[in-house]
């Protein structure tokens, strides 16, 4: 199982996954984490802990998640969790993390942008087998 714990004993490695080295990251966290403490437990009415134990190993399965574009299955093979823990709690994080940072998600396209993205669709040959073949 992947944890914080782990991978800060190994900085260059910790450096190339979540793209900040381990004194910054742990700053990010001191910075969600009156947020943190403040939102609602999930073992106060009766649910089980989650499986990404703490702030910290929430923060480090986000940032793996922005970072990497990796999916949602492989965040819970390397975390050991459930596809739906690993989301929820990567969900969980995000929510607090726009808090502190004051990200902004910007849905409108200008269409100098739509017209970068259009792509081309021109037909292009495909090579076809032979009769016979």
């Amino acid at each position: 199982m992947l944890t914080f714990e782990k991978l800060s004993r190994r900085p260059v490695t910790f450096r190339r996954l979540p793209g900040v080295d381990v004194a910054l990251f742990l700053k990010i966290c001191e910075k969600i984490r009156p947020l943190w403490e403040k939102r609602r437990d999930n073992s106060e009415d009766g649910g089980g802990p989650h499986s990404l134990f703490g702030l910290v190993n929430h923060l480090f399965a986000m940032s793996l998640y922005h970072r990497c574009y990796v999916t949602y299955e492989s965040l819970s093979c390397l975390f050991d969790s459930h596809v739906t823990t690993v989301m929820r709690s990567v969900k969980r994080i995000v929510k607090l993390a726009a808090q502190v940072a004051h990200i902004r998600k910007n849905r409108m396209i200008s269409s100098a942008d739509v017209e970068w993205l259009i792509s081309d669709a021109t037909e292009q040959p495909a090579q076809r087998p032979k009769k016979g073949q």
